[in-house]
């Protein structure tokens, strides 16, 4: 089967997924497909099908993973022809664009850094100890 033009959004994560590694892509906005192996993993696997961001990538053979399983959900999140992956990329980057919108993390601390520094100007760092 010929597969269009893959995505160019598109996270594919083959590694121990971790509370900030989960963030940062739901964050990116990208489409995930999860291979979960231990603890907190399946919990990851079950939300991005929840949240409709990704796909739990092998949900038959877990822990064990197999190329027909991880074949499809690939096909799935980089066909454009497939309406299920065009359906998981356009959460992926709302959720995305959502997550930006209210935590804006690294501006955040930019904006941060900023206001200290500015802030230094009018202080000396001795003379508050």
């Amino acid at each position: 089967m010929p597969i269009s033009k893959p995505y160019s959004k598109s996270i594919y994560f083959f590694q121990p997924i971790f509370t900030e590694v989960f963030l940062r892509i739901n964050s990116a906005g990208v489409s995930q497909i999860i291979l979960p192996q231990w603890f907190d993993t399946f919990d990851f696997a079950q939300r991005v099908e929840y949240l409709g961001v990704g796909i739990y990538g092998s949900r038959s053979t877990v822990p064990k993973i197999t190329s027909d399983e991880l074949g499809q959900a690939l096909i799935t999140i980089t066909d454009e022809k497939d309406e299920r992956g065009r359906e998981i990329a356009r959460k992926a980057e709302e959720l995305g664009k959502q997550i930006r919108r209210c935590y804006r993390g690294r501006e955040a601390a930019a904006d941060k850094i900023i206001e200290l520094a500015e802030y230094s100007e009018f202080c000396n760092y001795w003379d508050v100890l």
